[in-house]
């Protein structure tokens, strides 16, 4: 929507749910090696929030919630579901500014990895 941009104005919503990482076969050494690092400074982070889930999901209700599956995928059925998950956070997530009654603030994580 150009014509509503005057240089100044936002038009644009933002998605503060969307936080995809890069395609990391497309990077370079030296961005692969920023994203390792920003990657290994998570784990901590996302550690803490599994086990603040397994500690504390009872005292949250219908606002805690937990999902596991098992099956075999293609990759691009892996890309797929990837795209479709960005899309329902899209879909149902609200900014600050923009969020409903009643709203809170959530952590949602979504993992796959290769069964061994």
């Amino acid at each position: 929507m150009p014509e509503r941009a005057n240089g100044r104005e936002r038009w644009w919503r933002t998605f503060p749910v969307d936080h995809r990482e890069p395609d990391y076969d497309t990077l370079s050494a030296g961005e692969r090696a920023a994203l390792d690092e920003w990657r290994a400074q998570q784990i901590p982070g996302e550690l803490e929030l599994v086990n603040r889930f397994i500690r504390d999901v009872r005292q949250h209700g219908p606002w805690a919630k937990a999902c596991r599956a098992r099956g075999y995928y293609t990759v691009e059925n892996l890309e797929a579901l990837h795209e479709e998950y960005v899309a329902l956070l899209r879909k149902y997530g609200h900014s600050a500014q923009d969020a409903p009654p009643g709203a809170r603030p959530m952590q949602l994580r979504m993992f796959y990895i290769p069964d061994e």
